[in-house]
């Protein structure tokens, strides 16, 4: 998700500033040591270049700690130097990120890393961006108009809610009843990840029924409610998809006063250290995390090809996400995609 809850805050904080001195430091220092996958080096003469991220609520968001943790390993290596612009937890949205790519912008920096809070309200700044010769490359969330940026990158946001699906009927056997349990009407990560799901159980899952969408608002007693009163309408629920890292870290005490592990089969976005405790008790069957190496990765060849001159085909690249279970989790590639609280 693009936002965070305050309940995320309570849970992850503590962990996550225990790491945010050393990682402020890392990303400053011009020695740290690239990724043996870094993409090549931009050319030039020996001189990093110079790019601003513009960045969401690290502080507390466990997905975009673990970005800043990548770029710190890996920029340097590939020739950039990047400085970080921070939009905090309660400035998310338009404003937030106007100011935030004012300041970036005021740097004069040859390339600018952005997030972005809508599809389509950002375009004319982001327009100015790119007239002004920066080069912009987006991640995260994207925008609508593929014309305006060298490059973006994202999780395809349908996808994941489709291998939960699949993912969700295995755990089944095909049947049951399903709680979905979203944000907000109009939030459109996570409206993507509900609608990826429900299409997939009405196409492929006839004996499976998805209950009405749940919306939480980001409040802990809301996800506490919802989680209640639909158990109470239906002691049969087979399983609950959260649609993002909030719902989940709200709602699983819920789930655990009222269930044994296991008995509710629960698929969750993300994968803050959090919900990686749940899945190991046995509450949380599934994770999709967003895979931010290969976000990162790809980040940085798109910014490093912008600053040569080259052009970005496709201009937006749709990752998929990773399917964590307690089977596959020390795999190495799986566990990188698990999110950090310290670098």
């Amino acid at each position: 998700m693009t936002r965070t809850t305050q309940a995320q805050r309570s849970a992850l904080t503590g962990r996550i500033l225990k790491g945010a001195s050393a990682l402020a430091a890392t990303i400053l220092v011009a020695g740290c040591t690239a990724s043996p996958e870094a993409p090549r080096a931009a050319s030039g003469e020996g001189h990093p270049h110079s790019v601003q991220m513009v960045i969401p609520s690290r502080d507390v968001n466990a997905f975009f700690f673990t970005m800043a943790c990548e770029i710190a390993a890996k920029a340097p290596g590939a020739g950039l130097d990047v400085q970080l612009v921070d939009v905090k937890n309660e400035d998310y949205g338009v404003e937030g990120f106007t100011t935030a790519l004012e300041q970036a912008q005021a740097k004069a920096p040859e390339a600018i890393m952005t997030d972005v809070p809508d599809p389509s309200a950002m375009d004319s700044t982001l327009k100015e961006i790119v007239d002004n010769g920066m080069k912009l490359v987006t991640y995260n969330a994207v925008i609508d108009d593929e014309s305006i940026p060298n490059g973006q990158v994202t999780t395809d946001t349908i996808e994941t809610g489709v291998l939960a699906a699949k993912k969700m009927a295995e755990l089944t056997g095909e049947t049951g009843k399903l709680l979905v349990i979203d944000f907000a009407a109009g939030n459109l990560t996570t409206n993507a990840r509900a609608k990826g799901f429900i299409d997939e159980v009405k196409a492929s899952y006839p004996s499976m029924e998805v209950l009405p969408t749940q919306f939480d608002k980001a409040d802990p007693s809301n996800t506490a409610q919802i989680i209640n009163a639909t158990l109470a309408a239906h002691p049969d629920l087979a399983g609950i998809w959260f649609t993002y890292n909030g719902a989940a870290i709200n709602g699983l005490p819920s789930v655990k006063d009222a269930t044994t592990a296991g008995q509710i089969k629960i698929v969750s976005s993300d994968a803050d250290p959090a919900l990686v405790d749940f899945m190991k008790d046995g509450y949380i069957q599934a994770l999709l995390p967003q895979n931010a190496p290969e976000i990162v990765d790809n980040l940085i060849k798109n910014t490093v090809a912008a600053l040569d001159g080259e052009k970005i085909d496709p201009v937006t690249l749709k990752i998929p996400p990773v399917v964590v279970t307690k089977d596959n989790m020390d795999d190495p590639k799986v566990k990188a995609a698990l999110y950090r609280s310290t670098c």
